[in-house]
């Protein structure tokens, strides 16, 4: 868990300090900032530090400085994804974080296909003058966004956005859902303006060239589960080696990692799978 905030607008002067004090529970680790040369795009993020503890503060920028990203999450297999990127000539920096701005140069707006984790991010790209916002396909990490005074706000939480200038407003709208379904539609919050961006979906925005803002959300992963008999289902040993690589995968941290145990099948079977990559047990 850490907290991102990103700002999109024509040129200012901005300090993001108000909004990251709002999400420093979030990151208790570290905060930092980034400002493109133009004063157009701005990056804050809070850390908690999981992974590459001495190495992965963000924001993560690119060599040249005009590409930079923040991300609320974990992505799993970055290893071997930053030695990949190496052998194309980019340099990611640090942990999981320093892969966004190496693959955002490399695979543009689609950088998102290549990733595996629970994630919030935004990559902002200040020569192309355009941010690029995803969340993962189940929503795990949140992100919000509004347009406030012509600039585009992104954060972790509202409280965020509100600490830079947007009025806080209840929805009367969302508290109707709220209160008949106990829950919210994906891209909603209980609050004016303030939009959820969906699990599965992602934000591009740009500025053309009279600094007008312009905002596209798409779908990136739609759950196009295979029809019934249109597939075959995997063998008992395929599906043990998924089972076994997602856990694997998740296993990567210089914290302790711990299993919530429920007394149900799945947990037992992480837990079970956790003990044998640790322990080697076959």
């Amino acid at each position: 868990m850490c907290g991102v905030v990103a700002r999109m607008g024509p040129p200012a002067r901005v300090s993001l300090t108000p909004a990251l004090r709002a999400l420093a529970d979030r990151g208790p680790d570290g905060e930092g900032t980034w400002h493109s040369a133009d004063g157009r795009l701005h990056l804050g993020h809070t850390r908690l530090a999981v992974v590459a503890r001495a190495d992965n503060a963000q924001p993560a920028v690119a060599p040249g400085g005009t590409r930079a990203s923040v991300l609320n999450g974990e992505l799993y297999g970055w290893r071997a994804q930053a030695a990949a990127l190496r052998a194309l000539g980019e340099h990611p920096t640090g942990g999981d974080g320093g892969l966004l701005p190496a693959l955002y140069a490399v695979h543009g707006d689609a950088l998102v296909h290549e990733l595996r984790g629970e994630f919030a991010f935004a990559v902002a790209d200040a020569r192309g003058r355009r941010l690029v916002c995803a969340r993962d396909r189940f929503g795990v990490k949140p992100l919000v966004w509004t347009v406030h005074e012509g600039a585009l706000l992104i954060a972790s939480q509202a409280r965020a956005l509100f600490a830079l200038g947007l009025p806080r407003t209840l929805c009367p709208v969302s508290m109707g859902h709220a209160l008949a379904h106990q829950y919210l539609p994906p891209d909603r919050t209980m609050f004016v303006g303030v939009h959820a961006l969906a699990p599965g979906h992602r934000l591009v925005a740009w500025l053309d060239a009279e600094d007008a803002l312009h905002v596209e959300i798409s779908l990136w992963a739609p759950m196009d589960w295979a029809p019934p008999g249109t597939a075959s289902p995997p063998t008992p040993s395929e599906l043990l080696d998924a089972l076994d690589t997602a856990v694997r995968l998740r296993l990567d941290s210089e914290r302790p990692v711990g299993v919530h145990l429920g007394g149900g099948i799945d947990g037992a079977a992480v837990l079970a799978l956790a003990c044998r990559a640790v322990y080697a047990i076959n």
